[in-house]
Parts: structure tokens; C-alpha cells; sequence
């Protein structure tokens, strides 16, 4: 190939030229630079001008195949945006995409789990506000009394019946800074080893005096260590909570026992809180069952559960070994459980 300028005046041309075999003879091809340019832009004339003519159909054929496809997304979205999370409602399927059931299915999963958990905290207000309601109403009532002429011993009783109200009601309030404190570790993913025998221990030894001015028989049955991976401060909020149930719902001279092990299979550690405070009592020469408190807030149980939740742990009422006659058992996973050494 080359390029050649011939002719007066000179014009441009491109040339082609091959030798025969024994370069004898030699032929060249020869366009001049004008016509091939010509050509060049013919052919990409007639190649582009359809491309320029087809390609706003394309684009509106593109879009609006694009829209409709988006259509059952647009209204999936719509409503989405529409729910309320605080009513019961759930998603309805109203379209024909199988490509959107799942994403449905998951979403109404998803609206169950938050109006359970609305209802949840809705019916725990309702009762942490009557639970509060009335030892506060109490309160206000002998403080107004405490402000008339009383006898020494009447100012007496309305000071021990405010001082007890003023508990019950610091009781509750701790209750609930625990459950808030249970409820923020699942967002908290920093743990540590923990020897559950030594936290019963402790625990136990801090509850000694309230058992023994109650009659109360406490004890703890555990290995000399029994670490598991957890939150230590949840932990002994557990413990506490369950020693402290069965110390204020269970009538006098009760037996208490904090009971902990190794399992087996798919649990690594074990922990439960025994009493026998629904045992029969003998009452002159009639033996009925020992009368028992109650408690209207559960919260103690509350707080146990969200702690078990963070661990990852099943709790419940579990068979009670005799002689107690209830017990309430916390089963750690198998992964939890750690080995001393």
C-alpha cells in the first residue's frame, strides 16, 4: 500500500500493487483518496440514517416496556408506604409476579414480628402504668393525711406505708432500667467469659440476709467453675432476678436452690432456680397449699427472658427435682459453653 500523488496538478491517490511470482510482472490498483473518502461516507450515510430514524422508536418502546415491567414493583412500594405498622395489617398480594412472593412473604413476616412486638411493649406499659398507679396513688393519700392532725401511732403506720409504696415503686423502675439495659445488649456484640459458679455464689451470699429474716433456706448446688461466652452484668441481672422471684412470691421458710451443670447434646451449661414455695403446709389439722404472692408484672421473668434472647439461651419452667416444686431452668447453647483451663 501507498500513497501516490500524480498528475499536474497533483492528485491523491491510494495504490495496491503485487509482484507475480518471479517479479516479472507487477500490477497495481490505484482510487483516488477523493472517491474512496466519498464512498466511506456513503456507506456510513446509508448505515446511520435508519440507526437515526429507528432509534427514538427504540427508546420509546424501551421505555415504556420498562415501566410496565416496573409497574408491580411501583405498587409493591405504594403499598409498602401505606402500611401501618401500628395497626394489624399485612401485605396482600395483588399481582401476578411469583418474582415478588417471596419479597411479600418476608415483609409480612417482618410487619408480625414488629405488631408483636408493639403489642408487647403496649400491654407492658398498661401494666407498668397501673403497677405504678397505685403505690404512687398511696403515697399521695398518706402524705395528704400526714398533713391533718394524726395520732403519733397513725403518723407512724402512714410513714411505714409510704416508705413501703416508695420501694415497691423503685422496684418496678429498676425492673424496667434492667429491661432496657437486656434490650440494648442485642445490640452490643462484645462478650466475655463468664463463670456462672461464681456469679450464683456471689449472688447468693448478697441475698443471705433478706433469706434469712424470711426463714428462708438458700443454697447453691454448681461445679467449682462453670465459664460460658455471655455479658457478664446480664448474667448476674439473670441470677438476680430469679433468686429475688422466688424470694418475694414465695411464701416464708421457703427452700431455694440455684442448681447449674454441663449438659448434654445440643446444650453446653445449665442453670435453674428451685423452690418448694408451692408445698402443703399443715394449718391446725387441715394441710392446704402455702399461700403465695403474685406478681400482676412479671417482669422479673420479662427481663430473665430478653436475657436468655441475648444469649441465644431457651428458658421456661422446667420438672421440678424433688422436693422442690418449682423450678425455672435457663439451657445455654452448646458453642456458649467454654473449658476452664
Amino acid at each position: 500500500f501507498a500513497d501516490l500523488n500524480l498528475g499536474a496538478p497533483p492528485v491523491a491517490w491510494r495504490s495496491f500493487s503485487q509482484w507475480n511470482a518471479d517479479r516479472s510482472r507487477k500490477i497495481m490498483v490505484l482510487v483516488a483518496v477523493r472517491e474512496r473518502d466519498e464512498l466511506a461516507q456513503d456507506i456510513a450515510e446509508q448505515m446511520i440514517e435508519p440507526g437515526l430514524w429507528l432509534l427514538p422508536v427504540v427508546a420509546l418502546a424501551l421505555g415504556l416496556a420498562l415501566r410496565r415491567g416496573l409497574k408491580p414493583l411501583y405498587a409493591l412500594s405504594d403499598d409498602v408506604a401505606a402500611l401501618d405498622p401500628a395497626a394489624d395489617q399485612r401485605l396482600a398480594s395483588q399481582n401476578a409476579w411469583k418474582e415478588f412472593e417471596s419479597v411479600e412473604a418476608s415483609i409480612n413476616t417482618l410487619l408480625d414480628r414488629q405488631q408483636a412486638a408493639m403489642a408487647r411493649e403496649r400491654r407492658l406499659a398498661n401494666e407498668v402504668a397501673h403497677e405504678l398507679r397505685t403505690p404512687l396513688s398511696s403515697i399521695a393519700l398518706q402524705a395528704s393525711a400526714l398533713g391533718g392532725e394524726l395520732a403519733p401511732e397513725a403518723q407512724a403506720q402512714a410513714l411505714d406505708r409510704i416508705r413501703q409504696d416508695a420501694l415497691r415503686a423503685g422496684h418496678v423502675l429498676n425492673q424496667l432500667l434492667a429491661l432496657a439495659r437486656a434490650s440494648r445488649a442485642e445490640l452490643d456484640g462484645a462478650t466475655a467469659s463468664v463463670d456462672l459458679a461464681a456469679l450464683a455464689r456471689t449472688a447468693c451470699a448478697e441475698y443471705a440476709q433478706a433469706a434469712w429474716q424470711r426463714g428462708d433456706e438458700l443454697e447453691v448446688s454448681a461445679p467449682d467453675a462453670l465459664l460460658v461466652r455471655g455479658h457478664p452484668v446480664l448474667l448476674d441481672l439473670l441470677l438476680r432476678n430469679l433468686i429475688e422471684n422466688a424470694l418475694k412470691h414465695t411464701p416464708a421458710r421457703t427452700r431455694i436452690a440455684v442448681q447449674m451443670g454441663e449438659g448434654g447434646g445440643e446444650h453446653g451449661a445449665w442453670l435453674q432456680v428451685c423452690d418448694d414455695g408451692a408445698r402443703a403446709v399443715a394449718v391446725g389439722d387441715v394441710v392446704a397449699a402455702a399461700p403465695v404472692a403474685v406478681d400482676s408484672l412479671h417482669l422479673g421473668h420479662e427481663i430473665v427472658a430478653r436475657v436468655a434472647q441475648v444469649h441465644r439461651a431457651r428458658f421456661g419452667k422446667a420438672p421440678a427435682p424433688a422436693p422442690f416444686t418449682t423450678c425455672y431452668r435457663l439451657d445455654f447453647a452448646r458453642e456458649s459453653l467454654l473449658t476452664a483451663g
